[in-house]
């Protein structure tokens, strides 16, 4: 009876954590704001829309179309929702049930309006776990009470692990090391060496044809990290050390192909590529090159250069006769050549719960791929995609592929067998040459990751006839692969993004549930469009660009308009007039391609000389 009594304490204890997490983030935060969308009626003016909008708190308005405005709802309470949806002023809603005056279950929940929104967040988190736990361990107590004869196998570890956790904490870490050392393959060294240099050249050849500038730091066209902002700095301190970026690789990557000094002339190659991707980056998303540095940081404990390398030789030459060097473990071989797997099945995981995460089920029941396929459609390599987003299921099927590869390569990378792990890389491949094909979206940093999944294995090692260590591998691997998981874990968690390392993969998370939400949610893009002569001109500029020239054609202030021509149109041409339009995407949905997006001029300059 004392077991049970102890159970129950725990259980209701659980319960209480539960209340308090949950009670402190509603009393604190207040609930999670929804994004929404209200169409006013036609006689709303601007002031007073505003009014309404602070009366029903409704923040960060947005147009969309006409009189329909997109808003973040804070105020989620039925009263404030009824007296919304009442307003003679609001002529429809999206995303809010009209008659039960409560938001949809499927709107979007955004962010918590506030600079400790991670705290909200781990609270929740500790909320759900709570709940989760306290009903299970209530549940084993009236199991327990009952008939304890039923209490075995994974229902008796729960019950351990309750009444006396610190030892049983201890049983399950030991437990899961051992574990994760033993998912880790054997391979010779020959195997190490011969994915040095077919690893090596790829990546050399990937980072030398895509070369970088000094000018990337200073203008940066992609949305970046305060951290990654501070690094390029250094490039705009030190104009001339961009230009030093192709050589370094140069020469560390041909000597750790070669294997000479391979572990550190691959330490100062990932340097290298680090600082390639912090200029890389500025032009592009930085998702493209994030999983390829985390995997150069995770190989540095590699077992490169034992075989067919320099330092071998040079080994050898300095040994007493023909002896060859002792060999390592032969999971440290074996490491060097899964950990690449190893860390695109994370980055998969974490990219699949991201779209559970922000969608729920309706990034698959939506057939959300359909949409994203619409969106890339114009660097898409083949029109497959528009194809298929006619047919509703075949899209459900394509949205559930996704999220079921991007969970399961991870199953494959860990397990035992190589032919999960060769069905795991066959998964992943589908994946990412669906994403070029219908997509337009050839990451080669990812398709570097894919030769892991060879049976690298296979390659003999030519002291077969002499026995060599076939122990487990050391401490390092094994810390490098939890850490890991623990890192991205808090990052997912936390949807922490710091380019162009970190990343919560959030990527094409977003779903959108009818054709009209897409139009709605495609945003708007702001071109500036000038005239020379006859020749049109035209740019795609930032809506930080928009204000700088509203504020110019205000004043008169020709020179602010001359440098952002300068920095948008190459060559020195002569303006005498430039515009400003924003264009919204239009979609011809009975063909399902994009149509002519509708143009909205909103201001025009005039340049003089």
């Amino acid at each position: 009876m004392t077991r049970t009594l102890r159970l129950v304490a725990t259980g209701v204890i659980l319960w209480a954590v539960t209340a308090v997490a949950y009670g402190t983030v509603r009393l604190t935060f207040g609930p999670r704001p929804v994004y929404v969308n209200v169409r006013w009626a036609d006689g709303v003016d601007a002031a007073a829309r505003q009014r309404l909008e602070q009366r029903y708190g409704l923040a960060d308005g947005e147009l969309r179309e006409g009189t329909t405005w997109g808003y973040a709802l804070t105020d989620r309470s039925r009263t404030n929702i009824r007296a919304l949806v009442e307003d003679p002023a609001v002529a429809d809603t999206h995303q809010i049930h009209r008659t039960a005056f409560r938001v949809g279950y499927f709107a979007e929940r955004l962010p918590y309006r506030s600079p400790y929104a991670w705290v909200a967040l781990t609270l929740e988190t500790i909320a759900l776990a709570g709940l989760i736990l306290g009903t299970l361990v209530l549940a084993l107590a009236l199991v327990d009470g009952a008939a304890p004869a039923l209490v075995r196998g994974p229902l008796r570890v729960l019950r351990d692990a309750v009444l006396a956790p610190r030892a049983r904490a201890d049983d399950a870490l030991r437990a899961f090391l051992v574990w994760i050392r033993g998912r880790i393959p054997s391979g010779s060294p020959e195997a190490a060496a011969l994915f040095r240099i077919v690893f090596g050249t790829g990546l050399l050849l990937f980072l030398l044809r895509r070369p970088v500038r000094g000018a990337m730091a200073v203008d940066p066209s992609n949305a970046i990290s305060d951290i990654h902002r501070a690094l390029l700095q250094i490039f705009v301190a030190v104009p001339w050390l961009a230009g030093w970026i192709g050589p370094w690789l140069v020469c560390w990557g041909v000597l750790f192909i070669v294997g000479a000094r391979a572990r550190l002339a691959f330490g100062m190659l990932t340097l290298g590529a680090f600082l390639w991707a912090l200029l890389f980056t500025t032009q592009t998303t930085y998702h493209t090159v994030s999983a390829l540095l985390v995997t150069l940081l995770c190989l540095q404990w590699g077992r490169w250069s034992d075989r067919w390398s320099v330092d071998a030789w040079r080994r050898q030459r300095t040994a007493a006769g023909p002896t060859r060097p002792a060999l390592r473990d032969a999971q440290e071989y074996g490491y060097t050549f899964w950990v690449p797997s190893f860390v695109l099945g994370v980055v998969y995981l974490a990219a699949a719960l991201a779209k559970l995460r922000d969608g729920g089920l309706a990034w698959i029941l939506n057939g959300t791929v359909k949409y994203h396929f619409l969106s890339d459609s114009p660097q898409a390599m083949v029109d497959w995609g528009l194809r298929l987003g006619r047919y509703h299921w075949v899209a459900v099927f394509l949205s559930f592929s996704a999220i079921a590869i991007e969970s399961l390569v991870i199953a494959g990378a860990l397990a035992r067998a190589y032919r999960y792990r060769a069905l795991a890389g066959l998964s992943a491949l589908c994946l990412v040459s669906g994403f070029s094909l219908l997509q337009g979206l050839l990451w080669p940093g990812w398709w570097l990751l894919l030769l892991s999944f060879l049976p690298w294995h296979l390659v003999p090692s030519r002291d077969a006839t002499r026995p060599w260590r076939q122990a487990l591998a050391g401490p390092a691997p094994v810390a490098v692969v939890v850490s890991l998981i623990a890192a991205q874990s808090i990052v997912s968690l936390l949807r922490i993004e710091v380019s162009p390392l970190i990343s919560a993969y959030d990527m094409y998370a977003t779903t959108y549930a009818s054709p009209a939400e897409y139009e709605q949610k495609a945003g708007e893009q702001y071109w500036l469009v000038a005239d020379a002569d006859t020749t049109p001109h035209e740019c795609r500029i930032s809506r930080a660009d928009v204000d700088v020239l509203g504020a110019a054609s205000k004043s008169s202030d020709s020179e602010r308009t001359r440098e952002v021509l300068q920095r948008c149109f190459d060559a020195p041409v002569r303006f005498h007039r430039v515009s400003v339009e924003a264009r919204r995407a239009r979609v011809d949905w009975q063909a399902w391609k994009p149509a002519t997006p509708a143009r909205t001029q909103l201001f025009s300059i005039a340049v003089t000389d």
